[in-house]
Order: structure tokens, then C-alpha cells, then sequence
């Protein structure tokens, strides 16, 4: 699967110095939801990695591509091995990631880190099927977005958030046979800084929200006003390669959920 990332500037707006999230839910897990998907358990302020892999697991070229190479290298060093058994989890009940936090080397899993690095950080440390990076020309399957929120604040020495609102539309045309339609975002709430994502399931044409433990039906519809949505939270935006075979608009498989 190819995957490139971009960094947008925002303008300036209003700026807030950086907070932290805690946990949200109870520490040992078992958050009711109203959905047939699960949720991660927060070990701490582990929230921004939590919504990352989220969006890794509805990923299915990555899901199953990570899948291939654990099967075919069970003994290698990289960390495909941990994310199929934490996917495989994923598919039967709410799932833990102690296994990727040791394996990321986070040693402090109360500290908060910023989505996008680990995003990145996760990519660099699977196998190059699962996480092949491209030159824009190139067409990713995926590409991301990440909005640069927090730029250095080097008159407090510090790094601040922008809550400028963006406009995020819903579908981009890289070129007259190229186009992309969102399926994931990863926000940044103001109010105790604590990260979610939005993920929507194709199948179904709904959106749901991956709040650690917590999983719940997006109520609202979304894009129904031209064909964008406003947020002052949305920190990275995740678009997919629109698919065609035989004139027909690709049909994305899910995870199947016990």
C-alpha cells in the first residue's frame, strides 16, 4: 500500500498553549458501545495512538497487507507481527496495545505525543508492502493530510494550538482519472486536548467515532452542505484512492466483527 503524507500551514487564528489528555472510560476497559465495532483501552494519555491504529485497522490494504508479511516472516524484528495481533483482537472485543507501546519504546504511556508523529512512526516500522511510500505524481492509495496545529512558539518557548476552523472537503480530484474521498479524521479537542477519530464505513455510508474505549454512530449527517464539513479540531485527514473496476466504483471489505 502507498502512503504519502503532506503538512498543510494553517493561518493564524486563535492560539492555546498545548494541553493533555487523560484517560477517558474505565482503566480496565469494558465500555459498553452501541456499535458491532471496538475501542482501544486507554493506558494513561495513549489516546493520540489509539486513534491513529484505529484508523490503521479500517485501512484494509494495510490490515491486510500486515497480515501477508506476519505470516509470511513470523520472526521478524518490525512491528507487523504486533499490529496482526492487536487487528486480530480488534475483530472479537475492546483490545489493549501494550504490545505496540513496548514496541514503540514508550516507556511513559501518561506523557501525550502528537498524532502525527506516531503515525509516522508506525508506518517506518513496518514492511515496506504495508506501508510503501510514494512521490505525490505517483498516486498514493492513501494520502494524508496533516493540518500543522502546533507550530513553535519561540517568544514562550513552547508550542501553542491553532484553533483556526478549516474547511474539509469531502472529495479531491488530484487529476482529470485521480480522485480521493475522505475516510478518517484524526482530531485534536481543545477542551483537555484529548484525540479521537472519525472513521467512516463504506459499506454501511456511516460515520463512527473512536474515542479509546468508546465507540458510538456519528448521528449528524455528514457533507450534506457542500460537500465539506467545518472543524476547528481536525488536526489529519485521511483520503483514499477511489478504485474502479469494469466502470463500477470499488467496493471497500471490512473487518468482520464478532
Amino acid at each position: 500500500m502507498s502512503v504519502i503524507q503532506v503538512v498543510l500551514r494553517l493561518p493564524g487564528g486563535q492560539c492555546l498553549p498545548t494541553a493533555h489528555c487523560n484517560a477517558s472510560g474505565d482503566k480496565t476497559g469494558k465500555i459498553q458501545t452501541v456499535t458491532r465495532y471496538h475501542g482501544l483501552i486507554n493506558q494513561g494519555a495513549t489516546c493520540y495512538l489509539n486513534s491513529v491504529l484505529q484508523v490503521l485497522f479500517m485501512t484494509e490494504d494495510f490490515r491486510e497487507a500486515v497480515t501477508r508479511f506476519s505470516d509470511e516472516s513470523p520472526h521478524s524484528e518490525l512491528i507487523d507481527h504486533h499490529l496482526k495481533g492487536l487487528f486480530d483482537s480488534l475483530q472479537k472485543d475492546t483490545a489493549n496495545t501494550f504490545e505496540i507501546t513496548k514496541k514503540l519504546g514508550l516507556n511513559n504511556v501518561n506523557e501525550q505525543h502528537d498524532a502525527a508523529e506516531y503515525f509516522d512512526r508506525v508506518l517506518n516500522l513496518t514492511s515496506p508492502g504495508a506501508s510503501e511510500s510514494k512521490l505525490i505524481k505517483h498516486h498514493p492509495d492513501v494520502l494524508i493530510l496533516l493540518l500543522k496545529r502546533f507550530p513553535s512558539n519561540y517568544k514562550h518557548i513552547s508550542r501553542v494550538k491553532n484553533n483556526s476552523t478549516v474547511k474539509i472537503p469531502y472529495s479531491l480530484q488530484i487529476s482529470e482519472s485521480k480522485s480521493y474521498e475522505l475516510y478518517a479524521v484524526v482530531d485534536h479537542n481543545t477542551q483537555g486536548g484529548h484525540y479521537t477519530a472519525t472513521i467512516k464505513v463504506p459499506n454501511e455510508d456511516r460515520w463512527y467515532n473512536f474515542d479509546d474505549t468508546s465507540v458510538t454512530l456519528v448521528n449528524k449527517k455528514m457533507f450534506k452542505e457542500d460537500n465539506s464539513e467545518r472543524s476547528p479540531t481536525a488536526n489529519l485527514l485521511v483520503y483514499r484512492k477511489k478504485k474502479r473496476c469494469q466502470g463500477y466504483v470499488h467496493q471497500w471489505k471490512l473487518p468482520i466483527h464478532y
